[in-house]
């Protein structure tokens, strides 16, 4: 296996008042300029939407050019873009079909609901996802134009064939103390870091997706004072009294929310979820899911953790076998806490990851690329350097890329 490792050259900019011979006086930066951020950088809005095509807008249009042909098209007019109070623009995997993201309302830090337009670029048809009501996630599937949405905590699946004819399957049915395929406050916050707690198979065939159960944990009330993004005059007044907050928030001792897995096939009429549960027998009752990621389109990992973090263990599950998962990993750390990284799967028995490996000597441990195989971990690096990020794996080269610090030096990457 080739491994490269991904420089990455960063320029860090200083923005000062500029005075020259001719200035009369100095510009104090305001307490406003500290919130509103009015000197951040300019940045290009490009966004992948395959292996050789990008999107982005300029002038109140959305272009799409291929870098391969160098060739740049318009996928949405300036008409279009300016009926809706657009924020993010969505392709489908087969590129007929966009959704439209727009009227958003932010919760936590990844977190919103908005409202969604879907529209087929061939006919120029609009449709109106969930019947106008308020979405918290919407995810197209790899292949196709299928996609799944979360609505009021539920996950709904539509084809596309259910789009022409306008209809949605509900695949599951909750109360509001329990997430369904978007993360709670702590597993956005502290364990997934992003609302998306959902993953379709390679083929867009099958689903997986997580399960949040919040009704024993107890709540946390905090006070909001409006958001400094949005102030007018007309709101100024209203900011100056507290919003109040309540989220699940468990403290020592408390209960967390309890999680767990579910698989859907949406290749068949049954939409009814398989459970995954965790192995409570490795890492206890009270456990928390960590990274989930398919290996192919039949078998999918998860990794569960002791809530000390100090244990954890990587399961191989099967979708062809309700509930059949082997442990294919395990890890503990005696000295800190575990921080474990999403497998990435070179083939159905082997993952690539990041683990602590001593480098000898007073130099101790330092976190290396590694493929994991049968339960063993074999480093693929070495030294005094700090492994970040796998960044890809590429199949057909079986070349993995990943950055890293410079050796004897974590301030360079």
């Amino acid at each position: 296996m080739a491994v490269k490792t991904v420089l990455c050259f960063c320029t860090f900019l200083v923005i000062s008042s500029i005075v020259t011979a001719r200035s009369e006086k100095k510009y104090p930066i305001s307490f406003e300029d500290a919130l509103l951020h009015p000197f951040s950088p300019e940045t290009f809005n490009g966004t992948w939407i395959s292996s050789n095509e990008y999107i982005y807008e300029d002038d109140s249009t959305l272009y799409k050019t291929n870098v391969e042909t160098d060739e740049t098209t318009v996928l949405l007019n300036r008409t279009l873009i300016e009926t809706f109070n657009l924020t993010d623009v969505l392709v489908s995997a087969d590129g007929k079909w966009v959704a439209i993201e727009h009227d958003k309302q932010s919760i936590f830090r990844h977190s919103r609901t908005s409202l969604y337009t879907i529209i087929n670029l061939e006919t120029e048809e609009q449709y109106v996802l969930a019947e106008g009501r308020r979405i918290q996630l919407i995810a197209w599937a790899p292949v196709g134009s299928g996609l799944v949405f979360v609505a009021e905590n539920d996950i709904y699946y539509q084809s596309e064939d259910d789009r022409l004819l306008n209809t949605t399957h509900r695949i599951t049915t909750s109360n509001k103390d329990i997430f369904n395929g978007v993360a709670d406050w702590v597993y956005e916050e502290e364990v997934l870091g992003d609302t998306k707690a959902l993953w379709f198979s390679p083929d867009g065939s099958k689903l997986v997706f997580a399960t949040m159960n919040d009704v024993n944990v107890r709540n946390v009330t905090f006070w909001k004072y409006g958001d400094p993004n949005r102030w007018t005059n007309k709101n100024l007044v209203s900011s100056q009294y507290v919003q109040e907050v309540v989220i699940k928030y468990p403290k020592v001792g408390t209960r967390n929310p309890v999680a767990y897995l579910n698989y859907v096939d949406l290749a068949s009429e049954n939409f009814k979820p398989v459970i995954f549960k965790a192995p409570t027998d490795l890492v206890t009752s009270d456990n928390i899911l960590g990274a989930v990621s398919w290996a192919n389109n039949t078998h999918f990992s998860v990794t569960w953790m002791e809530r000390l973090q100090t244990k954890a263990c990587t399961q191989l599950c099967s979708a062809d076998v309700d509930s059949a998962c082997d442990v294919v990993y395990s890890y503990h750390e005696d000295n800190g806490w575990l921080d474990i990284v999403e497998p990435v799967w070179v083939n159905s028995t082997a993952f690539l990851t990041v683990l602590p490996h001593d480098q000898g000597g007073q130099l101790g441990n330092y976190r290396q690329l590694s493929l994991v195989q049968d339960g063993h971990d074999v480093p693929l690096t070495s030294g005094p350097s700090v492994v970040t990020a796998i960044r890809c794996y590429d199949k057909e080269d079986n070349t993995v890329y990943y950055s890293s610090t410079v050796n004897g030096d974590s301030a360079k990457r």
